[in-house]
C-alpha cells in the first residue's frame, strides 16, 4: 500500500515558511497548506492545519477549542519538527487508493475536498 507523499507546501502569511524564522521559538501559530498526493502521480490535493506551540496556545487562549481544530503542536518551533509532525501522519494514511487514503488525511488536515459531493 503506497504511503501519501508531501510534494509541497506554502504559507501565505509567512512565505517562504520553510527559510521563516520566528522572532520567539515558543509562541508561534500559522496557518499552513500542504500539497499531498501519491507517489506514483504529479497530482496532489490541498490539506491545511494550523502549526503552532503550546506556548501560542496558551497566549491565545485556544485550551478549550485545541481540541476541535487540525493542528500539530511544536516545542520548540522548528520547520524540521513541523516536517517531522507531517511526515509522521503520512505515514500512518497509506491506503489501498487515493480515496481511502485522503480520507484517512482528513481525519488530520482539512482537505480541500472535505464533504465534498459529486452532482451526477
Amino acid at each position: 500500500m503506497p504511503i501519501p507523499e508531501l510534494k509541497g507546501y506554502d504559507c501565505t502569511d509567512l512565505d517562504p515558511i520553510d527559510q521563516w524564522t520566528p522572532q520567539y521559538d515558543r509562541d508561534v501559530y500559522y496557518a499552513l497548506c500542504l500539497h499531498i498526493g501519491m507517489p506514483d502521480s504529479d497530482g496532489a490535493d490541498y490539506f491545511q492545519v494550523s502549526v503552532l506551540t503550546p506556548e501560542s496556545i496558551n497566549h491565545l487562549n485556544l485550551g478549550s477549542r485545541i481540541s476541535k481544530m487540525k493542528h500539530i503542536v511544536v516545542n520548540p518551533y522548528s520547520w524540521c519538527a513541523v516536517l517531522d509532525s507531517v511526515e509522521k501522519v503520512l505515514s500512518g494514511c497509506e491506503g489501498d487508493s487515493w480515496e481511502q487514503s485522503s480520507h484517512r488525511l482528513a481525519t488530520h488536515f482539512h482537505w480541500e475536498f472535505e464533504g465534498y459531493e459529486s452532482y451526477t
